[in-house]
C-alpha cells in the first residue's frame, strides 16, 4: 500500500511538472513570436506586417478557445493549460498595439485605431498596456496631424501612469511626455512645451541613481534643441546638439531623435549637405521607404541643384502631393527643370493647402486650450497628471509656421519625412 501511495505521489508531481513545463513552453513560444513580430516593424511593408500579426492573433484565439474548452472538461488535459488566461489577453493586447503601430489598414485608419484601443482597454487592466494604447492613439492622431486629439490621448496616458506621483513608471512617463511635447510644438504652443520641459528636467534630475541617468540627461539636451528648432533658433540648437556625447545615446530611438534634430537644424540653416547626411543617419537603410522619404530626398537634391539626383527621387514618388510641404518641394523640382507651367500649378496647390492647414492648426490650438481648461481640475488630482496653465494667444498670428495638415476626415495628410515623424514612434520612441 505504501508503494502505491508513493507511486501516486510521484505521478502527480510528474503531472504538475509537466503542466508547468507545458505552461512555460506555450507562453515562451508566444512571447518569442511576439518579439519576432516587433522586430519586423519598418523592415517589411505594412501589408506583410499585417499578415504576421493576424497569424499571431489566430494562434492566440485558438489557444484561448482550447483553454476555455478544457476548463469545462473534468479530465487531466486541462492541466496542460494551467496558466492564467489573462496572460493570453495581455499578449493579444500587445499584438493589437503592434497593429496600431504598423499594420496595413490599421495604422492609417483612425476608426481602426480607436477600435483596437478600446479592445485593449476591455481585456486588460495592465497600466502600461492601457497607457500604451492611448500613446499609440496619440501618435496616430499626430501622424494625421490632428494634434488636439493627439495631445488629449497623451494626457490620458500620463493620467493612467499616475504622473508625476508614481515613480515606478518613470521611463514610459518620460516617453509620453516627450511625445506630448512634440504635438504641442507642431501647434507652436511653445509656452506649454517649455513648462513640460521644465517638468521633464525636474523628473530626470531626480533620477540620479538610475542606471540610464546619463542617457536621460542627453535626452534633455535633445528636447531643448527641439524647442529651439521650433522657435527657428537653429544656431543655438546646434550648440546644444554639438555638446552631446553620442556614446551616451544608448538606444536606437534616442539616436534617431538626435540625428533628426541635427537634420532639422541644418535644414533650417539651408545646409542641405549636412541636412541630408543626418537625415540618412536617422533613417536606417533597412527601413521600408515610402513617398515621404523620397520627397525629403528630393528636397535635398533641389537644395544642392543636383538635377540627376532630383530626377531619380522624383521618379520613385508614387502619389501626388497632399500637403503644402510636399507640394512646394514638387513645385521647386519643376522650377529646377525649367517647367514654369507645372511649377506654377503646384505652387497654387501649395497656397491652397497652406491656407487649409493654417485654419486647421488654429482650430486645433483652440481645441487644445479648451481641453486643458475643461479637464485641468480632473487631471491635477493627487492621482492625476502634471498640467501647467496654458496661455491662449490673442491673435492667430502666433500660429505662423509650417502647416502640414489636411482634413483627416477626407484625406490623410502624411508626415514630413518617411514613415516616422521627428518624435519617433511609440515602440522605438526617443527615450527607450
Amino acid at each position: 500500500m505504501n508503494k502505491f501511495k508513493l507511486f501516486l505521489l510521484c505521478f502527480f508531481i510528474f503531472l504538475g511538472t509537466t503542466a508547468q513545463n507545458s505552461r512555460s513552453q506555450i507562453l515562451n513560444s508566444l512571447n518569442i513570436s511576439q518579439q519576432n513580430i516587433s522586430k519586423q516593424i519598418y523592415k517589411i511593408a505594412p501589408k506583410e506586417f499585417s499578415k504576421l500579426t493576424h497569424q499571431h492573433l489566430n494562434k492566440l484565439n485558438s489557444i484561448e478557445k482550447r483553454y476555455k474548452q478544457t476548463q469545462k472538461k473534468k479530465n487531466l488535459k486541462k492541466i496542460a493549460f494551467n496558466f492564467d488566461l489573462q496572460e493570453i489577453y495581455d499578449l493579444k493586447a500587445e499584438t493589437y498595439l503592434e497593429m496600431m503601430h504598423y499594420a496595413h489598414g490599421v495604422r492609417n485608419n483612425l476608426d481602426s485605431i480607436n477600435y483596437y484601443r478600446n479592445k485593449i482597454l476591455s481585456i486588460t487592466n495592465n497600466q502600461i498596456l492601457r497607457a500604451r494604447s492611448h500613446g499609440y492613439t496619440g501618435y496616430s492622431f499626430y501622424i494625421f496631424n490632428n494634434y488636439a486629439k493627439s495631445i488629449e490621448h497623451y494626457n490620458k496616458a500620463l493620467q493612467i501612469l499616475e504622473f508625476p506621483k508614481n515613480k515606478d513608471y518613470r521611463p514610459i512617463q518620460i516617453r509620453v511626455l516627450v511625445n506630448l511635447n512634440s504635438s504641442l510644438l507642431r501647434l507652436k504652443i511653445i509656452d506649454q512645451a517649455e513648462k513640460n520641459y521644465a517638468k521633464l528636467e525636474e523628473t530626470i534630475l531626480d533620477m540620479s541613481s538610475d542606471k540610464r541617468y546619463k542617457n536621460y540627461k542627453e535626452l534633455l539636451k535633445i528636447e531643448k534643441a527641439f524647442i529651439l528648432n521650433t522657435k527657428q533658433e537653429f544656431e543655438e540648437s546646434l550648440k546644444i546638439l554639438n555638446s552631446i556625447d553620442e556614446n551616451n545615446l544608448d538606444r536606437k530611438g534616442l539616436k534617431i531623435r538626435y540625428y533628426e534634430n541635427l537634420h532639422s537644424s541644418y535644414l533650417g540653416l539651408k545646409n542641405y549637405t549636412l541636412g541630408e547626411y543626418y537625415f540618412d543617419k536617422a533613417y536606417p537603410k533597412d527601413e521600408y521607404k515610402d513617398d515621404d522619404y523620397y520627397f525629403s530626398k528630393l528636397r535635398f537634391a533641389i537644395g544642392n541643384n543636383n538635377i540627376e539626383k532630383a530626377d531619380l527621387n522624383y521618379k520613385k514618388i508614387k502619389s501626388d502631393p497632399d500637403n503644402s510641404i510636399s507640394s512646394k518641394i514638387a513645385s521647386n523640382y519643376f522650377v529646377l527643370k525649367n517647367d514654369a507651367n507645372k511649377a506654377i500649378e503646384l505652387l497654387k496647390l501649395t497656397l491652397k493647402l497652406k491656407k487649409l492647414e493654417t485654419e486647421n492648426k488654429f482650430n486645433d490650438r483652440e481645441k487644445v486650450f479648451k481641453f486643458y481648461n475643461d479637464f485641468s481640475k480632473e487631471l491635477t488630482k493627487p492621482n492625476g497628471i502634471y498640467i501647467a496653465a496654458i496661455k491662449r494667444p490673442s491673435t492667430p498670428k502666433a500660429m505662423a509656421g509650417r502647416g502640414r495638415r489636411i482634413n483627416p476626415s477626407t484625406k490623410r495628410s502624411k508626415p514630413e519625412r518617411g514613415g516616422r515623424k521627428s518624435d519617433a514612434n511609440w515602440v522605438n520612441a526617443a527615450v527607450v
